[in-house]
């Protein structure tokens, strides 16, 4: 309003002072509305000092490519590198000729040790099954990551969690009877025999078939007072596992006219012997 007010009353003689037609510039209806206001963007919430450096190095990082940056890993989540590292507790070296490490029998008494239990319990042997291990006494490294892996193990304590599912394993006829026949195998000191010796299948029937079956007591003790086997093979070994489940705890379902190996019609037949001395006088 100001420029429109000096226009009117000096205007002609600035122009005839200056030598200068000025053009008097129109008003735009528009212009004398109130200017409206302007959306007012959110702002951020200010950065402190840290969070800046932070980020600072964040980028720079991204910028000279650094791969050195360590990434925690969730303790709940399954990790093959704490996998690996749990291995390494215990694992030998490989000697001349040996490829891989292995976890040896000094090592499984150590990782006994540390789970707090008995390298003869029969959860050592559980565990042996669910790595599927080829050789009493030693666990390969890739055994130990395979098995653990499907077990979503990767430390001490989550091994030890397991251990008492583990254990359930064994009442689970199926389970039962697939770790029954992993045993046999297992447990032979040679892979290329065909047989178990009595004193390895002893030892093992012990762990696995007595608790079990009581009546497998007896047929230890035949072995060892006849002292005419010397070996078990897979078949003897299969058939005792039947037997003692359809035999009760006393014989009484005992077929003599059924197609048993004849290890076990002679146990049979000792057994009564030893029951009642007088009657096979």
């Amino acid at each position: 309003m100001g420029q429109c007010m000096s226009n009117k009353h000096g205007s002609s003689k600035a122009a005839k002072g200056k030598g200068a037609n000025i053009k008097q510039s129109k008003v735009n209806p528009k212009d004398n509305q109130a200017p409206q206001a302007q959306p007012i963007e959110p702002q951020q919430p200010a950065i402190g000092h840290a969070n800046a450096n932070s980020i600072k190095k964040s980028k720079n990082n991204k910028k000279n490519g650094n791969k050195n940056i360590q990434v925690e890993v969730d303790p709940a989540l399954f990790s093959r590198k704490r996998l690996e590292d749990f291995f390494n507790m215990y694992k030998e070296e490989p000697e001349d000729g040996e490829v891989d490490a292995v976890i040896g029998p000094d090592g499984i008494e150590k990782l006994c040790n540390d789970l707090d239990i008995c390298s003869d319990d029969v959860v050592t042997l559980l565990l042996a099954w669910r790595l599927n291990a080829q050789e009493m006494g030693y666990f390969t490294k890739t055994e130990w990551m395979e098995g653990l892996e499907k077990l979503n193990v990767d430390t001490l304590e989550k091994l030890r969690t397991q251990l008492p599912q583990l254990r359930k394993e064994m009442d689970n006829e199926n389970s039962y009877k697939d770790m029954y026949r992993f045993a046999f195998h297992f447990t032979k000191a040679e892979k290329e025999q065909k047989v178990l010796e009595i004193e390895l299948a002893s030892a093992m029937l012990s762990l696995l078939l007595v608790p079990r079956y009581p009546l497998a007591a007896s047929f230890l003790t035949f072995l060892r007072e006849e002292n005419s086997y010397k070996a078990l093979n897979l078949d003897q070994w299969t058939n005792l596992l039947e037997f003692c489940k359809i035999s009760g705890s006393d014989f009484s379902s005992y077929d003599e006219n059924g197609a048993w190996p004849c290890i076990i019609d002679e146990w049979v037949e000792w057994h009564k012997t030893s029951e009642n001395p007088q009657e096979h006088d």
